[in-house]
């Protein structure tokens, strides 16, 4: 996964990223990536580009999105603290998804081998647990 770097855009839901607060104070941004038999997170520090942690699971594609999401907003805050970062230093968290995503409005409109997974708000249902901009491709 490639390194996240946070804009601000009044079009994305949560907060809008602390420019000054990047750089210091252990800031991290969380990539994940959802693939059709593994999902795969890491989590980066902003500074340093630095690897801090890794996590990956088995993707259940009869799990559905709604279990899907709460796995991912649990896995990320696992990931933290594996990283030894405090949720308060998240700042952002990219998710990659099999399928086609309208990523303006980081809704993902089909991924086939996913069930349950079409027209799905993703990035608004993971940015209202994790309170953080979301960025979905």
């Amino acid at each position: 996964m490639g390194r996240l770097a946070a804009t601000t855009n009044d079009r994305l839901p949560g907060k809008t990223p602390d420019r000054s607060a990047s750089n210091r104070d252990g800031a991290v941004v969380v990539g994940v990536d959802i693939g059709g038999t593994k999902t795969a997170l890491m989590a980066t520090d902003v500074a340093t580009g630095k690897e801090l942690a890794t996590h990956t699971c088995t993707t259940d594609p009869d799990a559905g999105p709604q279990a899907m999401t709460d796995q991912i907003a649990d896995d990320v805050v696992t990931l933290l603290t594996e990283a030894g970062r405090d949720r308060e230093q998240l700042r952002a968290v990219g998710i990659a998804v099999p399928g086609h995503v309208a990523t303006e409005s980081g809704r993902v409109i089909t991924a086939g081998n996913l069930s349950g997974w079409a027209d799905i708000p993703l990035r608004d249902l993971v940015a209202r647990k994790l309170d953080v901009p979301i960025w979905v491709d």
